[in-house]
């Protein structure tokens, strides 16, 4: 404290550093000093000038004995106190959070700051909230979407830097909250990791539940418990049993029945296969059977739909499709290499969406091109 207020006749008392420092500048024809900047009940910023036990402590016996000469206090400060624990009179002090400092080189200590007008002033709080809403703004951006590794690398520089620079501004005076960037980070930086974490999952099972719509259930599993290895072109070499069926002369039998019938014999026989290789552990692939697709279901506004289309074509709400969602990829059961001017339909779909074969291969590459970056 730099000086004490509040009395009834509303004088300021000087404290004993300050009438020290005062009498000793007198005493010696120097002019007074600047003094600290204080807060309205006088308190002030000390920069200690060294460690516990650095001031000059000499034992009151030494003096009476005459170990120490009198004269050797000539034009000195010289403050009586005691060195005792048990007296309640030692703090734990910035300068060292372990060392308790006695009153007495507390006082030696603060004597010395306004000597030598060594002060520290703290910037104001709005200017350093201010400070660390922008540069929390920057981290948040350093965090976002990226990688564990990155973004704690980035953490431990921010935080790291920020002590740093709060002892590079400390040394020429001026005096910032340490904590306040650490904590502001450190809480941006969890924050973005749990949400980047259930992003990631949710994307994870926003793609496990798609692509089980065209592959069994174990495969996908299997290629998300690989990770992205398992996921690179050409695959990994392995033995398996492939089945192949057909129905020998479907098509003179369905022109001997009628529809009713081929459709039942068709749901029996494709049920009784599923059934068979599904118990088994096996995968499904596809039915193969025959589709066509004309032109004219692009690029008509009316096509061979005949719901309301907002005066669209298919090709036009195809591209709408492409802008609105980032990464979009199309399924073919046949489709031909390349660009294929004899099947224009599949050529224009080409020209939107990255294509893939409705194959097991054919599916590794979509999950490619879909968790690639690009």
């Amino acid at each position: 404290m730099l000086f004490r207020s509040g009395l009834e006749d509303g004088r300021r008392v000087p404290s004993l550093a300050l009438k020290t420092a005062e009498m000793y500048r007198e005493y010696h024809g120097m002019e007074q000093g600047a003094l600290p900047p204080a807060d309205a009940r006088g308190f002030w910023y000390l920069p200690f000038c060294g460690v516990p036990g650095d001031m000059e402590a000499i034992s009151l016996s030494d003096v009476l004995s005459g170990k120490v000469p009198a004269d050797y206090f000539a034009g000195k400060i010289v403050l009586i106190g005691p060195y005792a624990a048990g007296l309640q009179d030692s703090y734990l002090t910035a300068a060292d959070h372990a060392a308790p400092m006695y009153g007495m080189e507390f006082q030696a200590n603060a004597i010395q700051a306004l000597l030598w007008e060594d002060y520290r002033r703290e910037v104001p709080d709005g200017i350093q909230l201010t400070a660390l809403f922008f540069l929390l703004l920057l981290a948040l951006a350093g965090f976002w979407k990226r990688k564990v590794r990155l973004s704690t690398g980035l953490w431990l520089l921010l935080c790291a830097g920020a002590a740093g620079f709060c002892r590079l501004m400390y040394d020429r005076g001026l005096v910032l909250h340490l904590l306040w960037i650490p904590l502001g980070v450190t809480a941006l930086y969890v924050g973005c990791i749990a949400f980047n974490y259930m992003q990631a999952s949710l994307e994870k099972r926003r793609i496990t539940n798609t692509f089980e719509r065209y592959v069994a259930p174990e495969i996908v599993r299997e290629i998300l418990r690989e990770g992205t290895g398992g996921l690179e072109l050409g695959g990994k070499l392995t033995t398996i049993a492939v089945l192949f069926v057909d129905v020998r002369g479907f098509t003179t039998m369905s022109e001997m029945l009628s529809p009713p019938q081929v459709v039942e014999i068709l749901n029996r026989y494709l049920t009784l296969i599923a059934d068979c290789i599904l118990k088994n552990g096996g995968t499904l692939d596809k039915f193969v059977g025959d589709a066509a697709m004309a032109p004219e279901e692009l690029y008509s506004t009316s096509g061979n739909y005949r719901g309301p289309n907002g005066g669209l074509s298919g090709y036009e709400w195809l591209q709408l499709l492409k802008k609105k969602y980032k990464k979009v990829v199309w399924l073919n059961p046949k489709m031909a290499p390349g660009r294929a001017p004899w099947r224009e339909a599949e050529t224009a779909v080409k020209e939107i969406f990255p294509m893939y074969k409705l194959t097991v291969d054919g599916l590794n590459r979509a999950m490619v091109k879909l968790m690639s970056n690009k």
